[in-house]
């Protein structure tokens, strides 16, 4: 897909999710969002909305890169998000 090109966005009926990983040490240990979110009814009002992240060890002899990043999601609900994080093997 081009990145220039956003799909329309339709808020009446959902939501978009902003994924940050703040400032990332590619050589120091840190958590990495793995791109996978899900989405579940938790009530008649909420869903509860599961990122997934991996834990990336210190690598010695690294040549450090530094980013930052994001990712958007749409969710298709107008619901209440409640949000849990889980550390995934």
């Amino acid at each position: 897909m081009d990145r220039n090109l956003v799909p329309a966005i339709d808020f009446d009926n959902g939501q978009v999710v902003l994924v940050y990983d703040g400032e990332v040490n590619s050589c120091l240990q840190h958590l990495e969002f793995n791109g996978t979110i899900t989405a579940a009814t938790a009530s008649d009002t909420s869903l509860t909305v599961t990122l997934n992240y991996l834990e990336k060890p210190t690598l010695d002899n690294c040549g450090p890169s530094i980013t930052h990043p994001y990712a958007f999601y749409y969710v298709p609900s107008r619901k209440l998000l409640v949000f849990e994080e889980k550390v995934v093997p």
